[in-house]
């Protein structure tokens, strides 16, 4: 049905299920532009601008990827005063300008369109702005307003009704929030995610992404098991967006990077990483590699701990790249040819920094020379390198 002239077609079912209060409205950033404030990546690229920083690799990896939310997550933990800091940033960059002519007319309209036939507002918001309560007031609309966990709406996160949970879940995973009241009041139902895997739809790398940030903590009233459990559900693809997860979150932590393996990414991998080397990937391999990488001195103990599930890589040079940039090679030679000699087979051309890394363990130890995994590397590297 069409309400205004070139306007969408409302489909019958919507209209029916809203008449009798069955519709959730999720109202994200987009809403607030007339007061002059940014979606979420305008935000985002705004706090930056205001805490005086450039945005590092990994995170400019969440931030394409549309994860806007683990962006800010991973510069909060780079930052000195991390949460204070984007805190505040956020504050002074999300003043609306409220004299804007329309300004709040869609939040106005939001209020009296989401309410049940007795008057209840059935709506949820991530926005960090007020506008909806100036909308209220302008409007002389009144409202109950529920922070996490004490939400009334949460059963229908529940997968009981397949069909509205899969659209619950799809619209808390475009922007999900790691807020420990919000994971303890969703503990059940986000659990239950995992073996609805397949029915999330392309947010199941979200849920995935999720999950793992959820495990590695510190998360209350989440067992070790039940943890275990829900990654253990998952198929080979969603455990390919855990490793990758897991080591952006290990990139992420910048300075404190042996601390955040010892007390966040060994533990997981110890006591909730599925057990069974059938499940292994390329992928997963080529995340685990910049993993034990990215955990510098922790960097003998973290290849011993994840060595059964490398595997040669197709793509070979950026591995290589971060191994030579990280002085590893010079460090642990020994764990570094190892690594190396995992990773490498023979393709039409050599790693193009091989040779580099090869000196390296050579001149940190030259016994090393004699080994045949460094004679064949070497040998690799001279026939085919650039």
């Amino acid at each position: 049905m069409q309400f205004i002239t070139n306007g969408p077609d409302i489909p019958d079912v919507l209209l029916q299920a809203h008449e009798e209060g069955r519709i959730v409205f999720f109202c994200g950033a987009g809403i607030s532009y007339p007061a002059g404030l940014p979606g979420f990546k305008g935000l985002v690229e705004q706090i930056y601008s205001e805490c005086g920083t450039s945005i590092s690799d990994i995170e400019k990896e969440a931030f394409e990827r549309g994860q806007f939310d683990a962006t800010l997550d991973l510069l909060e933990r780079r930052l000195p005063g991390q949460r204070l800091s984007v805190r505040r940033a956020l504050a002074k960059v999300s003043q609306p300008k409220l004299r804007r002519k329309g300004a709040f007319d869609t939040q106005a309209a939001l209020l009296r369109l989401a309410r049940s036939r007795e008057g209840a507002l059935r709506m949820v918001t991530t926005n960090f702005d007020r506008i909806f309560h100036t909308a209220a007031k302008r409007s002389k609309q009144t409202f109950k307003t529920y922070s996490a966990p004490m939400l009334p709406m949460l059963p229908i996160f529940s997968w009981e009704n397949p069909v509205e949970a899969s659209a619950v879940w799809k619209g808390f995973l475009w922007s999900p929030r790691l807020y420990q009241p919000l994971l303890t009041a969703i503990k059940t139902y986000l659990l239950e995610c995992a073996d609805h895997y397949i029915e999330l739809g392309e947010h199941r790398q979200q849920f995935a992404i999720f999950l793992t940030y959820t495990a590695l903590g510190p998360t209350e009233e989440y067992t070790v098991d039940e943890l275990r459990s829900a990654i253990d559900a998952l198929p080979q693809d969603g455990l390919e967006h855990c490793a990758r997860a897991l080591t952006q979150a290990l990139e992420g932590a910048a300075d404190q990077r042996e601390e955040y393996w010892r007390n966040r990414c060994q533990p997981f991998w110890q006591n909730i990483w599925p057990k069974s080397r059938d499940l292994a990937t390329p992928q997963i391999a080529e995340s685990l590699a910049r993993l034990v990488i990215a955990s510098r001195k922790e960097f003998p103990k973290a290849l011993a701990l994840v060595s059964d599930w490398l595997e040669p890589l197709e793509h070979q040079d950026y591995a290589v790249h971060l191994l030579k940039e990280s002085g590893l090679s010079s460090l642990f030679p020994e764990e570094a040819l190892q690594l190396l000699s995992v990773l490498i087979v023979e393709q039409q051309w050599a790693p193009s920094e091989l040779g580099r890394c090869l000196e390296e363990i050579s001149q940190a130890k030259p016994d090393l020379t004699q080994d045949n995994r460094y004679q064949k590397l070497n040998t690799y590297f001279q026939t085919r390198g650039i």
